[in-house]
C-alpha cells in the first residue's frame, strides 16, 4: 500500500500547481470526510447526507442539537489544523490543549483528576498523578515523529503510535479519543497528506484500539490511516487528470 502511496505522490506532485476549481472541491470532499467520519467513530448515528446538510449550514430539526454543535467544531479544528501543519512548528502541549479547546468549548485545557476505566477497551488509563509526566513524553514522541521521512512505513507508524500515547493517556477526560485522531490528522498534514479520519463506526475503532493495547502493535490503528489516504490521492489523481 505504501508504494502505491508514494506513486501517487509523486505523480500529483508533478502535476502541480493545481487549479482553483479542483482544489476547492476536493477541499470540500475532504472536510465532509473528516468530519463524518470521524462523528461515525464517535457513535453518532447521521448519516452522510445529513452531515452535509449541517455543514451547508441547515438546522435539522430532528437531530439533537449537540449533533449540530459537533459537526461546526469539527469544522473548526480542521481549519486550525491546516494552519498549524502550513506553519511546520513543533507546538508541543499547545496541540492537544489547543485541540481539546476547540472540541470541548472551554478557555482552558485541564487535566482530569480522577481515576478512569474505560469498559470497551478493558483498560485503566495513566492515573491522574502520573499525567503530567505521561504528556511530557507524549511531547518527546512528537518531536521524534516530525523528522521523520514522509514517504516511509515508519511515518504511520508514528502516525498511530502518537494516536495510541494519548489513548493510554486520556489527558481531559472527556473528547480524548477525538482529540487523539485529530492529532494523528495534523502530523500526517504536516507530512504533506491530505486530511484523513478512518471510514469506521464506534465499535470497530473501539475494537481496533483495544487490539493495540493488548498486543503493543500499531498495525490496527496504522493501516486504517494509509487506506484513507490511498483512497484521497486516488480521487485527486481522477480530478487532475485532465
Amino acid at each position: 500500500m505504501l508504494r502505491e502511496i508514494k506513486k501517487k505522490m509523486v505523480i500529483l506532485q508533478n502535476r502541480t500547481p493545481f487549479n482553483r476549481e479542483v482544489k476547492e472541491y476536493f477541499a470540500g470532499i475532504e472536510e465532509e470526510d473528516w468530519i463524518y467520519n470521524n462523528m461515525k467513530a464517535e457513535g453518532s448515528p447521521l448519516s452522510k447526507g445529513q452531515v452535509e446538510s449541517i455543514l451547508r449550514g441547515d438546522v435539522l430539526s430532528n437531530v439533537p442539537i449537540g449533533e449540530h454543535l459537533m459537526a461546526e467544531r469539527l469544522r473548526v479544528l480542521l481549519k486550525k489544523l491546516w494552519n498549524f501543519s502550513e506553519e511546520n512548528i513543533d507546538y508541543g502541549l499547545r496541540l492537544t490543549e489547543g485541540i481539546y479547546c476547540i472540541l470541548s468549548g472551554k478557555d482552558e485545557a485541564e487535566y482530569r483528576k480522577r481515576s478512569i476505566l474505560v469498559r470497551e477497551w478493558d483498560f485503566s488509563p495513566a492515573l491522574p498523578a502520573d499525567i503530567p509526566g505521561e504528556m511530557e513524553n507524549f511531547k518527546h514522541l512528537m518531536g521524534e515523529a516530525l523528522r521523520i521521512d514522509a514517504m516511509t512505513e515508519e511515518c504511520f507508524e508514528y502516525a498511530a503510535r502518537l494516536q495510541l500515547c494519548l489513548l493510554k493517556i486520556l489527558p481531559y477526560g472527556e473528547e480524548d479519543r477525538l482529540m487523539a485522531r485529530a492529532v494523528t490528522t495534523y502530523y500526517l498534514m504536516c507530512k504533506g497528506y491530505p486530511a484523513a479520519a478512518p471510514y469506521v463506526k464506534e465499535q470497530e475503532y473501539n475494537a481496533m484500539v483495544s487490539a493495540c493495547l493488548k498486543s503493543g502493535n500499531c498495525n490496527d490503528l496504522k493501516d486504517p490511516y494509509k487506506q484513507e489516504i490511498l483512497a484521497k490521492l486516488s480521487l485527486m489523481m481522477q480530478l487532475t487528470a485532465l
